[in-house]
């Protein structure tokens, strides 16, 4: 995911596309290539919002969750508990006549 966040900043890098294609996601890979004919104005919004999406991996604590190592459990098996807010209950809300309601 780290690689992902540093080609957001490289718009210009085919090297995505390439891996997308070599690894059979000749779909995605067609889609990340178009985005080189997107307007000038497109293609900053497009790669600014993703940009914001993974600014959390800026934080050393949250790109560990995401951040292969060796020895480290799987994302199918968690070495430790996922943070606190995580945990919590979601909120419930029920449907009544005329829309939904907290």
């Amino acid at each position: 995911m780290l690689h992902v966040l540093g080609w957001l900043y490289e718009d210009t890098d085919d090297t995505p596309a390439m891996l997308l294609a070599a690894h059979g996601n000749r779909l995605a890979a067609s889609r990340v290539r178009a985005t080189a004919n997107l307007t000038l104005k497109q293609k900053d919004g497009l790669y600014d919002g993703a940009r914001r999406s993974l600014e959390v991996l800026d934080e050393p604590a949250y790109a560990a969750w995401v951040t292969p190592r060796p020895g480290r459990a799987s994302a199918s098996t968690p070495a430790r508990s996922p943070p606190s807010a995580w945990r919590s209950a979601p909120t419930s809300c029920r449907v009544l006549p005329g829309g939904l309601r907290r």
